[in-house]
């Protein structure tokens, strides 16, 4: 039996046996950074590339917009949650509570995303990425840069100092 055959009978959902119930996917091993980052890299290689279309200068502001837009995402969720951690007692942020975890986690994920992003940095330190990058822009403007980004991504990491 299965947590689907449950749906069509009038158990209700607390007395469905625990073994039955759909188990949540680890999040453990996913590391954002790294996937936006792979991301970017394709996008920009692409647009440097040696078709050298404006469709490929395209895509790749489109990622990067796409990353402005989850950074600024990111520092939103992430004060949100910063705000309530510092309004909870001071026991319970010295205890290993679901709460201090979720914000551990948050913690370790934008310290991550702030990693790959100097990656991308560096990526675009390189004169023909930095080239297509410019390109791009001509193309796509309104963009904040990498590094306006990453600014954003450290103001939020500083502002972590003696949260917990």
């Amino acid at each position: 039996m299965q947590y689907n055959d449950f749906l069509d009978t009038d158990v209700p959902y607390d007395e469905i046996p625990e073994e039955y119930l759909a188990k949540p996917a680890s999040t453990a091993n996913i590391d954002p950074g790294r996937q936006l980052q792979q991301t970017i890299d394709g996008a920009f290689r692409k647009a440097a590339g040696p078709a050298n279309t404006d469709e490929y200068a395209e895509r790749a502001m489109d990622t990067s917009k796409s990353t402005q837009k989850a950074v600024k995402e990111l520092a939103e969720d992430f004060e949100a949650l910063r705000s309530c951690y510092q309004k909870l007692p001071a026991a319970v942020r010295a205890s290993e509570h679901n709460h201090v975890a979720s914000f551990r986690n948050a913690q370790g994920n934008v310290n991550s995303l702030l990693a790959r992003m100097a990656d991308v940095e560096k990526l675009l330190g390189n004169s023909k990425y930095k080239e297509a990058y410019n390109r791009s822009c001509t193309v796509c403007d309104g963009l904040d840069s990498v590094g306006q980004q990453i600014a954003q991504l450290r103001k939020v990491v500083d502002s972590l100092e003696g949260s917990y």
